[in-house]
């Protein structure tokens, strides 16, 4: 990405995640020590003082071993009751191999046609499919947890329309 965004919300939290593919197209996902989370996308709480993409690319190092390049906004997601952002982005494998971590028990490359039914959790669906869906409009979307709903969704930048490429 060429502008680096950095962003400080008084009583808001961040977060990236992202759908990082390889040369062969393949998807890479973790499963969580945390077994009610299961498989999910890499990503995680940005530090103070860190940009959006760099805490993304450290969050995907620490969790994964796989360094990446950010290269889409897909998506700002805003969690109502937890007053935390995520932004969601597309990401290319750069260097280094599928390595556990105190964060992950497993982690590996898989098909993307395989993706949607390898996540368990509806809001780590929607984020996936958010991404394998992308056109080039990031979108804007507000949701709840508990239960899971989005409450808001529309595009940005371009009058809540999809733009087409």
């Amino acid at each position: 990405m060429s502008d680096e965004l950095h962003l400080r919300f008084t009583g808001f939290s961040l977060s990236a995640t992202a759908l990082v593919r390889n040369k062969k197209g393949e998807v890479l996902v973790l499963r969580s020590p945390n077994p009610n989370r299961g498989w999910e996308l890499p990503g995680g709480a940005l530090e103070e003082s860190e940009s959006i993409t760099d805490g993304l690319i450290r969050e995907t190092l620490e969790e994964t071993g796989i360094r990446i390049e950010v290269t889409n906004l897909v998506a700002l997601l805003c969690n109502t009751e937890a007053s935390r952002y995520i932004f969601l982005f597309l990401g290319e494998r750069v260097s280094g191999k599928p390595t556990i971590s105190v964060e992950s028990e497993e982690v590996k490359w898989i098909p993307e046609a395989s993706l949607l039914e390898t996540l368990q959790r509806p809001k780590i669906k929607d984020r996936a499919r958010l991404c394998l869906e992308f056109k080039g409009s990031p979108r804007h979307i507000v949701f709840q947890n508990k239960p899971y709903e989005i409450l808001e969704d529309r595009f940005l930048g371009s009058g809540g329309k999809e733009e087409s490429k």
